[in-house]
């Protein structure tokens, strides 16, 4: 059972500070790691790993377990904490520590476990990925991304992409020329961009998620935006819905 020698009995696995590295605005839990000099029994190759709020409102309280397993040549020992540990009104942008990482863990699969209070988040459990030597960072809760794109004449109701294009053509008058080729490649790498603008269109790629998500924004020349989305699939449709109206 991998407790690290910290003990539950005693407040001296507690830490807490404000954080003080940037994180991504929409990152907003995340778990970090900081090697710290002195830490713990002095080891060098230590590194505590923090819980970081950064959802813009203090979290009531969170708590934290961890578990795991190894292998030993045909048997696979399982491991856990003992007992959780929890923080009370862990505030924005606060970090508290739940556990450090000595070398020696390069021989285990760890995973983390919170469970959370907070009013203004929708989660209240997530668990880490099964990691060597447990996970050292990570975004465990996102913002949102946006919602469906809503009809600006009736904020109520959502246009899927090739009712936004009806809803433009009709409007303005001016579908898309059905010479122009733009495939997925040119709409994520933006090699298209010159022939929309030419029709009127701009298009905006905003990065999500570490850039693991992109959300396409088109407007008009006007600059008044007539759809988006975070699929590349739909952005093309989008685009080829233009052409067959």
């Amino acid at each position: 059972m991998k407790e690290n020698n910290l003990t539950d009995q005693t407040d001296e696995w507690r830490r807490r500070m404000m954080w003080p590295c940037e994180i991504e605005d929409e990152a907003l839990l995340v778990m970090e790691s900081m090697k710290t000099a002195g830490s713990e029994s002095g080891n060098p190759f230590e590194t505590d790993i923090y819980f970081v709020n950064n959802s813009g409102q203090t979290i009531d309280n969170v708590c934290y377990g961890m578990g795991g397993f190894i292998t030993d040549e045909d048997d696979v020992v399982t491991m856990s904490t003992a007992t959780e540990r929890s923080y009370e009104d862990v505030k924005h942008g606060e970090a508290v520590r739940f556990d450090f990482a000595t070398f020696f863990d390069q021989d285990f699969i760890i995973s983390y476990a919170f469970e959370i209070k907070a009013n203004h988040l929708d989660v209240t459990k997530i668990q880490t990925e099964l990691a060597k030597g447990g996970p050292s960072s990570a975004v465990l809760l996102w913002a949102d991304l946006p919602g469906p794109f809503k009809n600006p004449d009736a904020p109520t109701q959502s246009l899927d992409a090739i009712e936004a294009a009806q809803k433009f053509v009709s409007t303005t008058g001016k579908p898309l020329a059905k010479s122009i080729i733009i495939n997925k490649g040119d709409l994520y790498y933006g090699a298209g961009d010159g022939r929309l603008v030419e029709q009127g269109i701009h298009l905006k790629r905003t990065p999500k998620r570490g850039g693991k998500v992109m959300v396409y924004e088109f407007s008009n020349e006007n600059g008044d935006n007539i759809y988006y989305t975070v699929t590349l699939i739909d952005a093309k449709a989008f685009i080829d819905a233009l052409k067959l109206i």
